[in-house]
């Protein structure tokens, strides 16, 4: 990494004091955890931070996330501001005692009486004096955060950090790295060879877990010599490896996996065009427990565990009609494919560090419509 951007990269993160760290919507967990990861390293330098994200974190990063709320605002850290009157007192001095029941304020006049009616108590929120953006390509990347903020968005300084090579460069300060295995191996490039002190606990476990998920448990053709050497330096610096395997891969959600057997059920590869595609319908949500946003796990417990398919892909009847998840291999174009069948793209990012994943509402309420629909759109 060029040595200019390191250095306003650290400057940047140095001198923000009220700072949004904003990751996207149907974010990867590679930008997740690297979120997460710059969340901890700025809440420990003290500075006030919020994480702004459209869609609630994955269940599997709560062990990184705990305490964490994230908000859709780009409106900075609330707070408390209480408000006394010196109508009727003047005051002389303020002092506050920490006790089990909570914290005790006193109010010493210097002259006359303070009462409870000159105390009013509101919310505040601080303006956001800058933006990390985590794995943010373009400013649409962001879809309402940024259709509903977007005047506070271009007037506040920004930091991107992404390792994508359609990045159109739209920060302040623009840390991108299209040979990086992931954002996590960026963020932990940077940090250990500027400032090493900010990498410990809590935030070189999450940077580990981003590392690790993207590269599939090192076992992606991104993975490098120099990948290998940055999680050495992670574990060393206090990342619980351990904890990253068993959440990561260990343990997975009973009802996500009572849904994905409904989904192999109907599994189905079709030859000829490589593709492996099954359903879920309404009921097979309800008798899990779970909802459509547990799709998109479906799909990559379908890519992790078959075998020659370039293109796999999950249709599953959601409250407005049927949603799309499609993931295929990079050299298979998807673009015909989605002019095919019509519909809104919702998301399109890369996952397992190798496919290409659209997520598209489709123009039918019908899943069975829809999926004769997806197989002519292979056979032509």
């Amino acid at each position: 990494m060029d040595d200019k951007i390191q250095k306003q990269a650290v400057d940047f993160l140095r001198n923000a004091q009220t700072v949004g760290v904003v990751v996207q919507s149907n974010a990867n967990l590679d930008k997740v955890a690297t979120a997460i990861a710059l969340y901890r390293m700025l809440e420990l330098q003290g500075k006030a931070v919020s994480l702004v994200s459209a869609m609630p974190l994955p269940e599997v990063t709560s062990f990184l996330s705990g305490g964490i709320a994230p908000t859709t605002a780009l409106g900075g850290t609330a707070s408390l501001e209480l408000i006394v009157s010196t109508k009727s007192a003047k005051l002389d001095q303020l002092s506050y005692q920490v006790e089990e029941d909570g914290i005790h304020i006193f109010l010493h006049p210097r002259e006359g009486l303070f009462k409870q009616g000159d105390v009013q108590v509101q919310e505040t929120s601080a303006p956001l004096d800058a933006l990390v953006l985590v794995g943010v390509s373009t400013p649409e990347d962001l879809g309402v955060i940024y259709q509903q903020h977007a005047d506070q968005f271009f007037n506040t300084p920004k930091i991107v950090f992404d390792t994508s090579p359609d990045n159109t460069y739209f920060g302040t300060v623009n840390v991108v790295d299209v040979t990086a295995s992931s954002l996590g191996e960026l963020v932990t490039d940077l940090l250990l060879s500027t400032e090493p002190g900010w990498v410990q606990g809590e935030v070189a476990t999450a940077l580990l877990a981003a590392i690790t998920a993207s590269t599939n448990s090192f076992q992606s053709v991104k993975t490098t010599p120099r990948t290998f050497a940055l999680a050495s330096d992670l574990i060393t610096a206090g990342a619980k490896q351990q904890e990253v395997v068993k959440h990561l891969y260990k343990t997975k959600p009973f009802p996500l996996l009572k849904l994905w057997g409904r989904a192999l059920a109907r599994a189905q590869f079709v030859e000829s065009a490589s593709l492996l595609y099954a359903l879920l319908t309404a009921s097979d949500f309800e008798k899990t427990e779970t909802t459509p946003e547990f799709a998109e796990g479906v799909l990559q417990e379908l890519l992790d565990n078959s075998t020659g398919a370039q293109v796999v892909a999950l249709l599953a009847e959601v409250p407005n009609g049927v949603k799309l998840v499609v993931a295929a291999m990079p050299h298979v174009s998807l673009a015909k494919l989605v002019e095919s069948l019509g519909g809104t793209t919702l998301s399109t990012t890369t996952i397992r560090n190798l496919y290409i994943q659209h997520v598209i509402q489709l123009p039918l309420s019908d899943i069975s419509q829809a999926e004769q629909q997806l197989l002519r759109a292979f056979q032509t």
